[in-house]
């Protein structure tokens, strides 16, 4: 009989702490940059394909030749709904609050260049300009 109370509350435990885990509907992606929602939070997430230690910084797509809003446009006009900022690279993974991306380029604090396509241009952040946990993946 202890057993089967242990079970029980065990399975309950482990139904509670269960993470969930969804993708965003394809306007909440489009609209207001979230990615992914993750026990209720919503967060943004860029994949790099290098390392972090080659520039030590993260990007933002700032333009589009097309003219379609980015996500530098729904960072300073207050569309990004998400909180958390997750810039993935393939030996680190950087995350910062959404909050503090926003304040570093309304303070100018980036560069901004054209990517060699001439389609797009991306927003550039030195990571230690901005309050950041970095985590590496190696």
């Amino acid at each position: 009989m202890v057993t089967r109370l242990h079970d029980s509350q065990f399975t309950k435990d482990f139904a509670y702490g269960d993470v969930t885990l969804t993708k965003p509907a394809t306007q909440e992606d489009m609209k207001q940059g979230i990615d992914a929602w993750v026990g209720g939070i919503a967060f943004a997430w860029r994949k790099r394909r290098i390392p972090l230690q080659q520039y030590r910084q993260i990007s933002i797509r700032a333009a589009r030749a097309s003219g379609v809003r980015t996500e530098y446009d729904k960072l300073l006009d207050g569309s990004c709904k998400a909180k958390v900022y997750i810039f993935q690279f393939i030996d680190s993974v950087v995350i910062c609050r959404v909050e503090d991306i926003v304040g570093c380029l309304k303070h100018g604090n980036y560069q901004k260049r054209n990517n060699p396509d001439y389609e797009t241009s991306v927003i550039y952040l030195d990571i230690d300009d901005i309050p950041h946990l970095e985590i590496s993946t190696g």
